[in-house]
Order: structure tokens, then C-alpha cells, then sequence
């Protein structure tokens, strides 16, 4: 009997040998169980696509992987960014589990898809994604013996990314990615992460403005979406900004012009038309060079580290306009302060000579008369009444005349009486006029005060001095002079605190917040 059952035992596994050895060398036999396996599968009675695997009971797990075959661009005027990814999923479904001696899984085309269920992920931040269709749509699905199902296809996605540019362009930016189902809540599916490293990334891949720093996964997250409660997982991208594009084509060119306006420091002050075009061409250039970059950014409402920068070149360059303004508004002062102290010195010649004039004709006058007297004398006492007046010397008179003191820079005038003899009648017809400047400038009495506070105008005494002692004027003032020095010096010193500042000390702001 034990011979008897060893050998049953020896032929049964024979035939079993001998069978599968068919089906490996007959490949019709082996499609032919195949397709019949598949429709036993899933044949109508025993499978329904509109079901989720395991109704009813704990939700089904969802693991997912990408690998990440482009990245980019990134566009931040729409804050998004667009990468090209082989996004799997896997999951178990006990109703497709079968048993093929020598099969332990199988890879089919994107037909069989439409006859199976499969989970509708979406991408909760997605603007725009497409399956690639060229030559065939790009997807699969591989099935294993236990019920193991991974479905894998290629996408093209456009994400939004939430932006925050005050340390443009030394700045950090996150990008996240969130995945989730569009129907099921977390009850019926959960989404998982398939392994510690769910994000593999090509090789050699490179971004044209950003270095990838970092990519953090989160798992296990709820959100509320309306009153549901939906699974989903995320994804962050660290972007680190190369700021090489901008030294070049910003920082570099608006810092030599703010270089090549200190030239005009060393131009003669007389030259106003080099001085003047310099200075407007380089405020030209800053304005063009600058804000035109800041077309390539949204419209914030804030100022970014660009912004500063700009700014700051932009004052600089018109601080030199409005230090050859003050140069030059000096100069008209110290002409107009010239032009009248020569005019009140050659009008004191002239009163001085003409009143030697009526002093020696008075005096000739008094001599004549002590002459006449000496040869005819009158008594007065006899010459009547109505005769008197005629007696009288008609010579001494009354004059008021309102004349105007000499006027001092920036000071007003003040009107004055005085008493004449008819002698010096011709005097009261010399009445100084005061300069039509002069009167304008006492106008704008809050101008000339800080002027004078800042002690950046010229004195009466310092003019005078230099009339007296025939000095010849500096070429270039003292304000030019200073300039060369302070505006480099200044500049140099704001622009090491403008980098320090915004490299190491202010930090990136997230935007992980919102996705939270």
C-alpha cells in the first residue's frame, strides 16, 4: 500500500512537471490562460469597477511615488511652477488576486485600465496637468499575484506656489505639492508615502535660476474640505535663487552709474550743459536699468530687496543733480552780492564827488555875498513890510524826500527823511534801486534761513574781503571738494549694510502656512 501511494505521488507531480513545461513552450497556450484568467477576473459577476476594494471596511491605503524628470520653469509673475513626473500609485485589491504557476505578476496596457477601479487623485494646488498621449498615452498598470496593483503613468503639472519676494532676489522659496483624492474622504481612502525617499530625481538635473536645496515629505495630513474630511499628502520643494542673472544685469551696471555721476565732481562748475547731461543720463539709465526688471516680478505691494537697491542708486544719482543746483544757485548769490557792492562803492564815489561839488559852490556863494556886503549896506529896518519877504533868503527850504538805505543781502529795506538845502536838491534825486533778485530772494525768507543756518551761503564780509584783497576765486567749491569724498564714502558704507542685511540677517519668509 505505501508503494502504492508513493507511486500515485511520483505520477501526479510528473504530469504537473509536464504541464508546465507545455504552457512555457506553448506561448498560445499560456495567452489562452491568461485571457481566461482575466475574465474570470473581471467578468461581471465578479467584479465591479464602481466599488471600491474592501466596501465597508477600513479605507484602502494609497502609496504613492514620483520620479521627477523635469522641473521648471518657474514664473513668478503667475507664482507657479511646472514640472514633468512619473507619478505611481499602488494599492491592493483582494478581488484581482490570482494563481499561475511560474506568474507571480503581470504588466498591462493602459486598455485594461478603463475595467478597473482606480483611486481619483488629483493635485489639491494644480492649476493645469495633461497625460502625455504620444505615441500612446503614457501609462501602465502591473498586477501581482496577491492583489497588489501599481499604476503608474507621466504628467505634465503646473502647481501654484505662493511667493514672498522681500528678499528679492537672495531669496528662498517653497513650493509644495499636495496630493489627495477629489471624492473619498478618509473613511473610504488614505494616501500614504510609499517608502522614506518618495521623491527620486534625475540625475544632472538642473533649474536655470534655482538650486533645488531640500525636498520634505508630509504624510498622514487631514484637511477640511467643506464638511469632509479628505487624506492627503505633501511634498515641499526648497528653491535657493541664483542671484548671478541679477549681479550681471542690474547690481553691476546701476552701481557704475552711480560711479559714473561722481564725475561730475571734477568738471568745472562753469561747464552746464556737461555737468547737467551727465547727471540727467545717468538718471535715465538708472530708471531704465532697474525698474525695467521689475516687469519679470508680480505686483506686490511691498518693496523687495531689488527695489532698495534701485532706490537707493536712484537718490544717489539725483543727490549730484541737486548738489550742482546748490553749486550753482551759490554762484548767482555770490555774483549778485558782487555786483552790489561794486554798485554801492561806485555810488559812494559818486555822492562823495558830488557833494564836494555843492560844497565848494556854496562856499563860493558865501564868499561873493561877504564881498557885496562889504561894499553895499542895507538897514532893514527900514524897508517896509510887504518887502521883508523878499529879504528873506529864499535859498532855505524844507525838502522831505523818502529815500532807501543801502540794501544788504537778504535783509529789508528801510525808508528815511532827511533834511536838504536847495544846494543839495540834486542829491535827493539819487535814489539807489535795489536789484530785482534781490527783492525775489527776500521772498523766500524760509529758503535763505536754512540756507543761512547751514551756513552754505556767502557773507557780505567774505565777498568784501576777497573785493579788498583781490584774491581770484577757487575753481571748484568747497561742496564739490567735500563731495568727492562723502558721496563714494556714503555709498559704499549703505551698500555693505544693504548686503549684510538682506544676506544674513533678514530671514525668508514661508509660505508653508497657507497649506496647513
Amino acid at each position: 500500500m505505501k508503494l502504492f501511494t508513493l507511486s500515485l505521488f511520483y505520477i501526479f507531480s510528473t504530469l504537473i512537471i509536464v504541464c508546465t513545461a507545455f504552457y512555457k513552450s506553448d506561448p498560445r497556450a499560456l495567452n489562452r490562460n491568461v485571457s481566461a484568467l482575466l475574465n474570470q477576473l473581471l467578468q461581471e459577476g465578479n467584479y465591479d469597477k464602481r466599488i471600491r476594494p474592501d466596501i465597508g471596511g477600513p479605507p484602502i491605503i494609497v502609496a504613492v511615488n514620483m520620479y521627477i524628470k523635469s522641473f521648471g520653469p518657474i514664473v513668478e509673475t503667475d507664482e507657479k511652477y511646472i514640472m514633468d513626473v512619473y507619478f505611481r500609485q499602488s494599492w491592493y485589491d483582494k478581488r484581482l488576486q490570482f494563481n499561475i504557476s511560474g506568474f507571480d505578476e503581470f504588466s498591462m496596457s493602459w486598455v485594461l485600465l478603463d475595467k478597473l477601479w482606480k483611486p481619483d487623485t488629483f493635485f489639491l494646488n494644480g492649476m493645469k496637468s495633461h497625460l502625455h498621449r504620444i505615441t500612446a498615452p503614457n501609462k501602465f498598470v502591473r498586477i501581482r499575484n496577491d492583489g497588489y496593483l501599481t499604476y503608474s503613468m507621466r504628467l505634465t503639472v503646473t502647481a501654484t506656489c505662493k511667493m514672498f519676494l522681500r528678499k528679492f532676489p537672495f531669496d528662498s522659496q517653497t513650493c509644495p505639492l499636495l496630493v489627495g483624492s477629489f471624492g473619498y474622504t478618509s473613511t473610504d481612502v488614505k494616501y500614504k508615502w510609499q517608502s522614506e525617499k518618495p521623491v527620486d530625481i534625475e540625475p544632472n538635473l538642473e533649474l536655470a535660476q534655482y538650486d533645488m536645496t531640500n525636498i520634505t515629505a508630509i504624510k498622514n495630513k487631514l484637511v477640511t474640505i467643506g464638511k469632509d474630511v479628505h487624506s492627503i499628502i505633501q511634498i515641499n520643494f526648497v528653491l535657493k535663487r541664483n542671484t548671478g542673472f541679477f549681479v550681471l544685469q542690474t547690481y553691476v551696471p546701476c552701481s557704475l552709474m552711480v560711479c559714473s555721476s561722481w564725475v561730475s565732481f571734477w568738471i568745472d562748475p562753469d561747464a552746464v550743459p556737461a555737468r547737467v547731461s551727465l547727471g540727467v543720463t545717468t538718471v535715465l539709465s538708472i530708471t531704465t536699468i532697474g525698474f525695467g526688471g521689475r516687469s519679470q516680478l508680480p505686483k506686490t505691494n511691498y518693496a523687495t530687496s531689488l527695489d532698495w537697491f534701485i532706490i537707493l542708486c536712484f537718490t544717489f544719482v539725483f543727490a549730484v543733480m541737486i548738489e550742482y543746483a546748490v553749486i550753482n544757485f551759490i554762484d548767482k548769490v555770490t555774483q549778485d552780492i558782487k555786483s552790489i557792492l561794486n554798485k554801492r562803492k561806485e555810488k559812494k564815489e559818486e555822492d562823495k564827488r558830488m557833494e564836494q561839488e555843492a560844497q565848494d559852490e556854496t562856499q563860493s556863494k558865501e564868499d561873493g555875498k561877504e564881498e557885496k556886503g562889504q561894499e553895499m549896506k542895507i538897514d532893514i529896518n527900514n524897508v517896509p513890510e510887504e518887502d521883508k519877504e523878499d529879504v528873506e533868503p529864499r535859498n532855505r527850504k524844507f525838502f522831505t524826500k523818502r529815500c532807501y538805505s543801502e540794501p544788504t543781502v537778504f535783509s529789508d529795506f528801510i525808508p528815511t527823511f532827511t533834511f536838504q538845502t536847495e544846494s543839495e536838491n540834486r542829491l535827493s534825486n539819487t535814489i539807489y534801486e535795489i536789484p530785482t533778485v534781490i527783492l525775489k530772494t527776500t521772498k523766500s525768507w524760509t529758503a535763505n534761513q536754512l540756507f543761512n543756518f547751514f551756513q552754505i551761503l556767502p557773507t557780505e564780509e567774505d565777498i568784501s574781503k576777497e573785493l579788498e584783497t583781490e584774491t581770484s576765486p577757487q575753481k571748484f567749491t568747497e561742496i564739490d571738494i567735500a563731495s568727492r569724498t562723502y558721496f563714494p564714502l556714503t555709498f559704499t558704507i549703505l551698500l555693505s549694510f544693504y548686503f549684510i542685511m538682506y544676506i544674513y540677517i533678514i530671514e525668508d519668509e514661508t509660505p508653508l502656512s497657507l497649506y496647513n
